[in-house]
């Protein structure tokens, strides 16, 4: 599904479920006089509704509403197009969004729209009439068909066609906001068509793309024997975009040192100077050469595990000891190649491993290989949303809502009264004439329990109280 051109999977978000109507007609009737049935007077037609429900799946609560904000804004006023619907809907908002929320993180997402009329996408559509004599033509530009660079609007008129029509005789610049490094911009939305005024009309709305540029690089692999002879191994072509080398730290990040490597041999490159774009781009021819090592030298490497304990202080899980080579080292090897982070990560209520003195993601030489690294893995923090209610459901009245936040301890196993231990106050907002706090759909007997549905329910019943009335008559 897109938004806008937006695809809904960018997001992280699923299309759980939809809801069209047809337009709604109101028709008004009469009886005139003499007649013997009612005559139409008129039909008015008003707009179709769209309901869409959203899966929304995240870690926490935080992510999750950042992403459902993000959709609501991207649905404010759109252009959606359905996967299995070869057609443009142009919707715009209405009322509030609902939220369901399933788990912590977890939500279904309801979002009313209103939409006129649906367009066809490859339908040439015509008439021997204009529709009408001009009318504005909104235009949306995108980087690589997710990133919405700018938008524009462009009047068309009828006068402007000739036999022979083009976007630039249209006063429609494709290049117009085309950044450096990317191809001339691509219409995604009007496949098939001809430039007509009255297939432009049916549109409404014009998609403009850019695309990278996509480079491409002969590189040459080599073994080179004592004599400092090159023997060719293989010649392949590498393919690159601007963006990809500018994210790169080195060649070896781009380019795979490690192909046709023989074992035993250490790989090398003839590239000098700045790892850049233009570096790169003019550097020929590029080689790779594999060079035997005698008497390779070793690294034993002990890797030393450590789980958080509730105090906050670590006790060692586990430990292994790795070996590597020289030859395992190349330009573009990172630490992560080498340290398994999560060979010992306990199997729930613990976040993944990582390093608290070495960046795991930095390119390594054999050099900068220490001889021990330690692992950590910290508790997971929780986060649990406490609503508070006066009355019972449905009738009840939301007071507030409280956030608490929690990280395993080994004693909640034990527990007799989970929310209780872990201080949630359930009666927090009691007063004289309420009961005592109750919860809603009492389910939680464990701490995942709690952690897992993410939402705890309490509500204060109001108190029954009872009068005594005596009735006296006149003669008492």
């Amino acid at each position: 599904m897109l938004i806008n051109g937006v695809d809904l999977s960018s997001l992280g978000v699923q299309l759980y479920n939809r809801v069209l109507t047809s337009n709604n007609i109101k028709t008004t009737r009469d009886w005139l006089e003499g007649d013997i049935q009612p005559t139409l007077i008129r039909q008015q037609e008003k707009f179709k509704t769209i309901q869409l429900q959203f899966l929304v799946t995240e870690k926490n609560e935080d992510d999750a509403f950042l992403v459902m904000s993000k959709l609501t804004s991207l649905l404010k006023k759109a252009t959606i197009v359905f996967d299995d619907i070869d057609l443009l809907f142009d919707v715009t908002i209405t009322g509030p969004t609902k939220q369901k929320r399933l788990k912590n993180g977890n939500f279904i997402l309801t979002v009313d729209l209103i939409s006129d009329y649906a367009k066809g996408q490859t339908e040439v559509y015509t008439t021997n009439q204009k529709a009408t004599n001009y009318f504005k033509l909104r235009i949306l530009y995108y980087q690589n068909g997710n990133v919405l660079i700018s938008t524009d609007e462009v009047v068309i008129r009828s006068s402007d066609f000739d036999l022979v029509n083009t976007w630039e005789s249209l006063g429609i610049n494709l290049n117009k906001y085309k950044p450096d490094y990317y191809n001339g911009g691509q219409v995604t939305n009007f496949s098939g068509r001809e430039i007509t005024y009255e297939n432009l009309y049916a549109l409404q709305t014009l998609i403009i793309n850019y695309s990278p540029v996509v480079y491409s690089k002969g590189v040459e692999y080599f073994i080179k024997d004592e004599n400092e002879t090159l023997n060719s191994v293989q010649t392949t072509t590498v393919t690159f975009t601007k963006a990809q080398v500018d994210a790169a730290r080195n060649l070896g990040e781009l380019i795979d040192f490690n192909a046709y490597k023989p074992d035993g041999y250490y790989a090398s490159t003839n590239f000098t100077g700045d790892f850049t774009f233009d570096n790169l781009l003019s550097f020929t021819p590029l080689q790779i050469y594999f060079e035997k090592i005698e008497n390779e030298p070793t690294k034993n490497i002990t890797i030393t595990y450590n789980r958080q304990n509730a105090d906050g202080t670590y006790a060692v899980v586990g430990s292994n000891v790795i070996t590597v080579r020289q030859s395992d080292v190349v330009l573009g090897s990172r630490l992560k190649n080498f340290v398994n982070l999560n060979r010992y990560k306990p199997e729930s209520h613990y976040d993944n491993g990582y390093l608290k003195t070495d960046d795991y993601e930095a390119s390594v030489t054999y050099a900068d290989l220490k001889a021990a690294y330690d692992v950590y893995y910290d508790r997971t923090e929780y986060t649990v949303f406490v609503e508070y209610y006066y009355g019972t459901y449905p009738n009840w009245n939301r007071i507030t809502t409280s956030s608490y936040k929690f990280k395993y301890d080994s004693s909640y196993e034990d527990s007799v009264n989970i929310i209780q231990t872990l201080g949630i106050d359930v009666d927090k907002y009691k007063t004289e004439t309420y009961e005592s706090g109750s919860i809603y759909q009492e389910h939680y007997e464990t701490f995942d329990d709690v952690v897992n549905i993410g939402v705890v329910q309490i509500y204060y019943k109001p108190k029954d109280y009872s009068l005594s009335i005596e009735y006296l008559n006149d003669k008492d």
